[in-house]
């Protein structure tokens, strides 16, 4: 990481990218050391470095500034601060959005992983009647995914049909789950 910062110092139009990348793959490895307060400020930065790409080089870089805003609501909810989570969900959601508008298929697995991480944030804060909402259109997406995906491949060839099936089965989990919590007294 400081050779990367190094180098910004010395270019940091052309190094700007590599560093985003690194601290987002820093943001993962943290959460998985068990390190939740050290990954959110990580992930905080990365989605400063992505908004700064942005500025400098365009739109083009969207697609990494909308994953880092969902990391950032992962970590934001996992610090047990529910409501910036929502905050953030909603805009990693927000530009999901966008970018399904513009490719369906190759942003529509993410755009699903925003609204599963949106679902848990809305069901944190208290809201179970939207988180429910954002889960099934979460279900939805990703039933639409292996249906066009079949046996074959993904969109994205980093994302295989089994961890399409995985999600599936994890959306399926929150959404039943939600129903089960938003049911009105019989």
């Amino acid at each position: 990481m400081q050779l990367y910062r190094e180098l910004i110092g010395i270019d940091r139009d052309t190094h700007l990218l590599l560093l985003a990348i690194s601290m987002n793959n820093l943001t993962l490895r943290l959460a998985e050391a068990g390190r939740p307060r050290e990954g959110l400020v990580t992930a905080q930065q990365t989605v400063e470095l992505h908004q700064e790409l942005i500025e400098l080089r365009g739109e083009a870089h969207l697609p990494n500034l909308a994953g880092a805003v969902n990391t950032l609501a992962v970590h934001l909810s996992r610090a047990r601060r529910a409501r910036e989570a929502v905050v953030a969900a909603r805009e990693a959601v927000e530009l999901h959005q966008g970018l399904v508008v513009l490719d369906r298929h190759v942003h529509l697995p993410n755009l699903a992983a925003s609204l599963d991480t949106l679902a848990g944030a809305l069901a944190e804060v208290g809201y179970p009647g939207e988180a429910l909402t954002a889960a099934r259109e979460a279900v939805e997406l990703l039933r639409e995914l292996l249906e066009v995906t079949g046996d074959a491949r993904s969109p994205d060839p980093v994302i295989s049909t089994d961890t399409l099936d995985r999600w599936l089965a994890a959306a399926l989990w929150r959404q039943k789950t939600l129903e089960q919590v938003h049911q009105p007294p019989a």
